[in-house]
This record gives C-alpha cells, structure tokens and sequence, in this order.
C-alpha cells in the first residue's frame, strides 16, 4: 500500500496512469477484439488526447465522473459492435460466399428435377409411320379449308 502511495506521489504519476486509462487500455482492447479498423484506433487516440487534455490536472471529483460517463460509453459500444455481429452471423452475412454457392447448388438441382418433370409430362413420340402418315392428312384438310374460302 505504501508503493501505491509513494508511486501517486511522484509528479508524473497521474499522467502517466490517466495516459494508460483513456489511451493505452482502449487501443489495446481494440486490438484483442480484433477490431482493426484503423478509423477506430483513430477515435480512440483523438477521444484519448482530448481527455487527458481535458482532465490532467484537474480536481478528482471533475475528473471522476467524466472518466465514469467515458467507460460507460466505452462499454456500451463494445456491447453494441458484439450485438450487431451476432446479428450478422445468425443471419449469415458473415457467410455470404457459402450462401451463395449453397444457393446455386440448390437451383442446378432443382432444374435437373423440373426438366425430369417436363420429360414424363411430355406425351410420347409417335413411330415415324404415324407421322408421315399425319401429314398427308393435316395437308389434305388444309387445302380443302383454302377450297371452300376461294
């Protein structure tokens, strides 16, 4: 207890542990949760200066609840940042590329079925004997409508 005292009493020993509260321990959680953005390490340097500038030697009881209100933002964010890629797995964002292969794997399959349908529903073909006997038939209607229209 006394090492705390006597090290709190050296003329840098706030800075140095304001500069590890708002500065160090943000960028380094950032860092742990894998957070690598460089526009957030960005915000937490400005956001950490602007502190330490704000909040170096100034009364503890200006200093305490500010730093309070800050953690409590800190914390909400992190929670934020985990609420929103929770989200995003469970609605597989995260896996889009696997979605979409599993999609179009679906769909091939599903075509090969819908043309296995067409083919029963088609009726059979007729031997070629029935055709070409057929047609003499379809050609001999054809020229009696075009007789009785002249």
């Amino acid at each position: 207890m006394n090492i705390i005292r006597q090290w709190l009493r050296q003329p840098h020993a706030r800075l140095i542990a304001l500069i590890g509260l708002v500065l160090i321990m943000p960028l380094c959680l950032r860092a742990a949760l894998g957070w690598s953005n460089p526009h957030g390490y960005l915000s937490d340097l400005c956001i950490g200066s602007l502190l330490i500038v704000l909040l170096h030697r100034r009364p503890w009881w200006l200093a305490l609840p500010i730093l309070l209100a800050w953690g409590l933002m800190t914390v909400a964010s992190a929670e934020l940042v985990s609420a929103v890629g929770e989200y995003e797995l469970s609605k597989g964002f995260g896996q889009s590329n696997l979605r979409i292969k599993e999609i179009n794997d679906a769909i091939r399959r599903l075509d090969v079925r819908l043309a296995e349908i067409r083919e029963q529903l088609q009726p059979p073909a007729a031997p070629p004997e029935v055709e070409a006997a057929r047609l003499p038939a379809l050609d001999e209607e054809s020229t009696a409508g075009q007789e009785s229209t002249q």
